[in-house]
């Protein structure tokens, strides 16, 4: 079966750019990054835009989630150019404070988008990239479950990881801790975040990574202060010299590269 497809003149998807489309703005505004005297030259010659729908297998860096099995895309098509945008299902799914759908921020869908486009090819196409979990058997002694799929639980919880018999893939968060150091892991507290620690009460920098782990479909996180007790001299020595590992064998590292502390969150916003 074909896929359905459509034509539109070049001249008409300059215009609606210009008009305020968002998808035409991406259109062209790629297409000139790509080939800059291609739209002039395509107008001049009356020539048109082809738009054709792909459905693909939609591959998931952890879990074939029922409703990611089959995902459309946009193929965009100028002369022997050719552009692809996924198309994203509409829904009242929460989203991390802050995190905006404006091309202008990390924490857009054009980002994500570009970002598991590019773990796709990491773990698809880079033997390096594909060995996750450096010893193979190994995996960090804690880490946080954030949940497994929509609607996500509005608590996360701490697991211990010395019964479970095989490595599985994880997020690890590196941020600044500042002078901020709020709801630390203690010996005192451990069980209550075994039982369940409520998101709304994280700062923002772990609820952003709570929200990035989610979106890219990865059910636990590494986060220093909350899977490393931290009034125990002996737990600290001992993680703290695993750092290599932890780092080396997570699946996705989110870096919150622009916030002096953890209340500073991960969303950054950029202008081009």
């Amino acid at each position: 079966m074909d896929s359905p497809e459509c034509e539109r003149s070049v001249f008409r998807v300059v215009e609606t750019s210009d008009a305020g489309c968002r998808l035409c703005k991406a259109i062209t505004h790629k297409f000139r990054s790509l080939q800059p005297d291609l739209l002039s030259f395509t107008q001049a010659n009356a020539q048109a835009v082809t738009f054709r729908l792909l459905i693909r297998p939609y591959w998931n860096t952890n879990l074939q989630w029922e409703e990611d099995i089959d995902r459309p895309f946009l193929r965009v098509s100028i002369s022997q150019q050719q552009i692809e945008f996924r198309l994203w299902r509409v829904t009242e799914s929460p989203t991390a404070e802050g995190a905006a759908y404006d091309d202008h921020s990390t924490g857009s869908e054009t980002s994500f988008a570009r970002a598991e486009e590019w773990l796709r090819e990491c773990m698809l196409k880079h033997d390096h990239c594909k060995r996750v979990n450096t010893p193979k058997d190994w995996v960090p002694s804690r880490l946080i479950d954030v949940g497994l799929r929509y609607p996500f639980p509005d608590t996360i919880k701490l697991r211990q990881t010395k019964a479970w018999q095989t490595p599985i893939r994880y997020a690890a968060l590196s941020h600044c801790w500042g002078a901020v150091q709020p709801i630390p892991l203690l010996k005192s507290n451990l069980q209550a975040r075994m039982d369940g620690i409520f998101t709304a009460d994280l700062p923002k920098t772990f609820q952003d990574a709570v929200y990035v782990t989610r979106k890219f479909g990865i059910q636990y996180l590494w986060i220093d202060s909350l899977c490393i007790i931290q009034d125990s001299k002996e737990d600290w020595d001992l993680e703290s010299s695993l750092m290599t590992f932890v780092y080396g064998g997570c699946l996705l590292n989110i870096a919150a590269a622009s916030s002096s502390d953890c209340t500073g969150g991960i969303t950054y916003f950029t202008t081009f």
